[in-house]
């Protein structure tokens, strides 16, 4: 009479496999999460920039002074006066600015921005508008 307390190799090789492609789904639900959520981050980070800018360009009163953001293809920096550093953030991959109408964001003393525009933002495979209105408003994001 056999043993019959174990498994067969057939048997062995369909649950490896299913676990496998259970673990293969998982991980790749998670990175694409994880850039989803470096992609969320990087439009609220902006959006602090700039509003910080707005706000301290309202207090500064020489246009020496004021701070000023300038976009380029994978990075945007941000400029305070010659005395201070310069803060650099790099863009999540994947996601790129079309800078060749307007690479600078500057606002009036009364917190105005000087040159309403949009701009192209690309995050894989959408693309959006930044717009940046006359006035005192924040930018918004438009699909496209």
């Amino acid at each position: 009479m056999a043993n019959k307390n174990g498994f067969t190799l057939i048997e062995m090789l369909l649950v490896l496999s299913i676990v496998s492609i259970l673990s293969l789904l998982s991980v790749t639900w998670s990175l694409s999460a994880i850039s989803k959520q470096e992609r969320e981050q990087f439009i609220n980070t902006l959006e602090n920039d700039t509003l910080y800018i707005q706000q301290v360009t309202s207090i500064k009163g020489s246009v020496e002074q004021r701070p000023y953001i300038t976009f380029k293809e994978d990075f945007y920096t941000i400029y305070f006066t010659k005395r201070r550093k310069p803060i650099i953030r790099n863009y999540p991959p994947g996601v790129r600015i079309d800078t060749r109408k307007h690479q600078y964001l500057k606002f009036e003393q009364n917190g105005n921005i000087r040159q309403p525009r949009s701009m192209d933002l690309f995050m894989g495979d959408e693309r959006y508008k930044i717009i940046f209105p006359f006035g005192k408003g924040r930018f918004y994001l438009e699909k496209e």
